[in-house]
């Protein structure tokens, strides 16, 4: 096992195991990465929008989460794929980030992808205060971390912000199974309320649907970046030993 595979094992697992005792014990120092969570996860909702054809007009932070506003085609699919963009966004997010933490340059080119996204965001999306204030941290941090860092300190961070997006499925595990709630003194229909509604069959059912595709991107970005396996290497690799061509004496 090479030593490079032994620091992300490393970094990967003692990542999940703080990050969770953090979300667990000290909630008051979870609620910054959980913010990072959120912004992902309306992201998600807004870059849904555009593909399936429709505006990403505005993203807002807030202190009970967050929301995006879009306008989407009128289609019931289009809107239950918007919805689910939220929800399994941050999965996706973060099989790019193991899959990109593998490699030292995978990892600047995803960090400064970031942060170009969230330029973009800054400059034309987000419509708040709080959410200025969130997208400007994660730029700067990426930025400089991708500009100035080492290579071990760009694939650790990668590999840090991947698992913050893979827990998040954690902790939106009550949103996910939610029809309704309240904030700011409104009723609102969750994302998966509003695909039942879009589609068919029950919200509980779109929330399982969205945990196993979520499940399914983090398992696979986990393989990626923990197994040991590489191109040109291993049991599919032949050593084929040169033999000398035996000379005709005269």
């Amino acid at each position: 096992m090479s030593k490079a595979l032994d620091t992300r094992r490393m970094v990967f697992f003692g990542s999940l195991i703080a990050t969770f005792l953090l979300y667990k014990l000290v909630p008051s120092i979870a609620g910054p990465l959980i913010l990072l969570a959120t912004f992902v996860h309306e992201t998600g909702h807004g870059i849904a929008g555009i593909l399936v054809g429709g505006e990403f007009l505005e993203l807002h932070v807030t202190d009970w989460g967050g929301y995006a506003t879009v306008a989407r085609p009128a289609s019931g699919i289009a809107a239950a794929i918007v919805s689910a963009g939220g929800l399994v966004g941050p999965s996706i997010a973060a099989m790019f980030s193991f899959a990109a933490a593998r490699k030292p340059r995978l990892s600047r080119i995803f960090l400064g992808t970031v942060a170009l996204i969230l330029v973009w965001l800054l400059l034309f999306k987000i419509a708040n205060a709080r959410g200025f204030v969130v997208a400007g941290i994660i730029l700067a941090s990426a930025s400089l971390v991708a500009l100035k860092g080492s290579d071990s300190l760009n694939q650790t961070v990668t590999i840090f912000f991947g698992v913050q997006l893979a827990l998040s499925l954690y902790a939106d595990r009550h949103y996910l199974f939610t029809d309704y709630f309240t904030a700011d003194g409104q009723r609102m229909a969750s994302d998966t309320q509003n695909m039942a509604d879009a589609l068919f069959g029950p919200y509980y059912f779109w929330a399982v649907v969205c945990i196993v595709v979520s499940l399914t991107a983090l398992a696979a970005g986990a393989y990626v970046l923990l197994s040991g396996k590489s191109k040109g290497s291993g049991a599919n690799t032949k050593v084929v030993a040169a033999k000398p061509v035996a000379k005709k004496s005269d």
